[in-house]
């Protein structure tokens, strides 16, 4: 019988090594999932008028909030006539400049949540976030 090499005995242990180590990935737990994301949908889309010299200028745009977990978009339904009208009320607010500012996206965004929450006064602050899954301006 042949004696092995150095080299040899070098790529028999990275042989040796490499399937230790992908058989105990394959029976390692799968990766931790993210924390679950909860979402309140206010219902069909916003359309308002911009605070604009020319008051045709509109915009319309779908916003769905992200909240605390699964009680808090439940109980927002109570409270969604207020909340629209919060979002509209921001909405009218803006000018031209201001909702063709991408970087103003986030604070239009910033401006919603405050908004909606203060809209539902009495109940802490359920929302977390506000996410545009459309924008249009006309």
């Amino acid at each position: 019988m042949k004696k092995p090499t150095q080299g040899r005995l070098a790529l028999i242990l990275l042989i040796a090594m490499l399937l230790i180590i992908s058989a105990s990935a394959c029976g390692s737990e799968p990766p931790p999932r993210l924390s679950e994301t909860f979402t309140y949908n206010p219902g069909a889309q916003f359309q308002t008028n911009l605070l604009d010299s020319d008051p045709r200028r509109i915009v319309r745009c779908t916003v769905m909030f992200e909240v605390v977990d699964a009680q808090a978009s439940e109980d927002l339904a109570a409270y969604n006539s207020a909340i629209r009208n919060a979002v509209l009320t921001v909405l009218g607010g803006l000018t031209l400049e201001e909702v063709t500012e991408r970087r103003d996206l986030a604070d239009i965004s910033q401006r919603l949540v405050e908004q909606a929450n203060q809209a539902v006064s009495g109940v802490s602050s359920l929302i977390i976030a506000a996410y545009f899954t459309e924008f249009q301006i006309a």
